[in-house]
């Protein structure tokens, strides 16, 4: 089970496969309602579904039909008769009933949560507003929310700091706290562990060298290589010439023995930083055995 819905005499459950199951008591039959859905709601006698593909679907009753809502939400919310949901813009739309026109309601909206009346939203800068009903004026709450709960009689957030970009993670621990990714995937995070250079705290959705091998990721697609992979043949090319000759050794050698302490904050490595081939932050013998191995060879070699 994945998530769970209760309103009056009903229960619907979004299993871990994207099925919904509803069932009116706890004594009745369950019904099979839809597949491929990331969230469910309910409110009296109206079920609400999102599908994985982003589209609102809603029905009056177990043996009622579907009706699609529209496409391209991130999150709704059904509640006192109301259905809101955040399109993935980030703007918040409402509407009542499942035949009601949708309302824009505002912009800038990571989440949102209706109760009896009362909508309550949270704005990517962690502003908590609330509204009594759809018609009604936003009321500021309170700063840096990252949660919404309503009631039918008012709204709370809960105190955190801001997610700018609306994907969950809050900025303090956001990788790319201003572009949407979920996942936080950081490629180039496991380099140091492979004796590699170019880690660095960046996620990919925001790192402009994914693989942290010191071309970037345009140039790597203008080659028509994979920008996540690592080539070191690229890493020693430190002149960007496309292939490795002894003018990359020279520019090496114009910094040995020099240390450095990288910036976790760059992307694409400049500077002493790019001349570095094995990750240990200093410029020495080991790194020309390192070009040496690869000398000679263009970057279109690169798998």
């Amino acid at each position: 089970m994945d998530a769970i819905a209760l309103s009056g005499n009903r229960i619907a459950v979004l299993q871990k496969d994207g099925t919904v199951f509803a069932k009116d008591g706890v004594y009745g039959g369950w019904v099979t309602e839809v597949g491929g859905a990331q969230a469910i709601g309910l409110d009296g006698d109206r079920i609400g579904v999102l599908l994985d593909d982003g589209t609102l679907l809603a029905k009056d009753g177990i043996a009622g039909g579907w009706v699609t809502l529209g496409g391209g939400i991130k999150s709704m919310s059904l509640g006192g008769g109301l259905i809101i949901a955040v399109q993935n813009d980030h703007t918040l739309i409402g509407k009542t009933g499942t035949y009601g026109g949708w309302i824009t309601l505002g912009g800038g909206i990571c989440s949102a949560a209706v109760g009896g009346t009362w909508i309550g939203a949270i704005q990517n800068d962690g502003t908590v507003l609330a509204k009594d009903g759809l018609m009604g004026g936003w009321i500021v709450e309170e700063g840096a929310g990252s949660q919404v709960a309503v009631s039918g009689t008012g709204t709370s957030g809960t105190s955190d700091q801001r997610d700018t970009d609306c994907d969950n993670v809050l900025n303090p621990v956001d990788n790319c706290p201003l572009v949407f990714n979920p996942d936080q995937k950081n490629t180039d995070a496991v380099n140091i562990a492979l004796n590699r250079p170019g880690q660095d705290a960046l996620g990919d959705a925001c790192d402009n060298n994914i693989s942290g091998d010191g071309y970037t990721n345009a140039q790597h697609i203008a080659l028509g290589k994979d920008p996540t992979k690592y080539c070191p043949i690229m890493r020693a090319d430190v002149d960007g010439d496309g292939a490795v000759s002894i003018l990359d050794f020279v520019k090496v050698a114009q910094k040995f023995a020099q240390t450095f302490t990288p910036d976790p904050t760059i992307g694409l490595d400049t500077g002493i930083q790019r001349l570095n081939q094995d990750g240990d932050n200093k410029i020495s013998v080991l790194d020309f055995v390192k070009m040496a191995q690869v000398f000679t060879k263009p970057v279109t070699a690169c798998p």
